[in-house]
């Protein structure tokens, strides 16, 4: 009986938790994004309009981050397998072993060309100035320091 209850605390702690960390990630997001409307605010009452604070770029490491996870996890299984005795396990479970590591590896590589066919595009990212005035036109500054 005692160990029933030791698994439903422990159970209903990890659960807490979980909700805890998806409340605290949910938390500050909305600090982040209550912060860059903010200063959306403070520069349009400046008369500079930075499009890049309605829509923050992407930094595109999602498929980085997800090849090095793949690529761990086969070579994770990997190592279980060669640890076993018998070399039988090794031959028959290493196609599930490699699967997972392979596509880890391919996600890196593609993360890699993505990055390397994109450093030549980054186009002008200079915020916008609006004039004061009724009918002046927008144009961007030459700098902004």
């Amino acid at each position: 009986m005692p160990t029933l209850i030791f698994a439903f605390l422990m159970t209903l702690i990890s659960l807490g938790a979980v909700i805890l960390i998806v409340l605290l990630g949910l938390q500050a997001e909305r600090r982040r994004s209550t912060a860059r409307q903010e200063t959306l605010y403070k520069l349009l009452d400046k008369g500079v309009y930075d499009y890049r604070l309605i829509r923050p770029k992407k930094r595109g490491h999602a498929l980085l981050g997800w090849g090095i996870v793949f690529t761990a996890s086969g070579l994770g299984i990997l190592a279980g397998l060669a640890s076993n005795m018998d070399p039988s396990v090794l031959r028959n479970g290493l196609p599930g072993a490699l699967i997972p590591m392979f596509v880890g590896i391919g996600m890196i590589i593609f993360w890699v060309v993505l990055r390397k066919i994109a450093n030549g595009t980054n186009g002008d990212d200079e915020p916008v100035i609006l004039e004061k005035g009724a009918d002046a036109p927008i144009k961007p500054p030459a700098s902004m320091g």
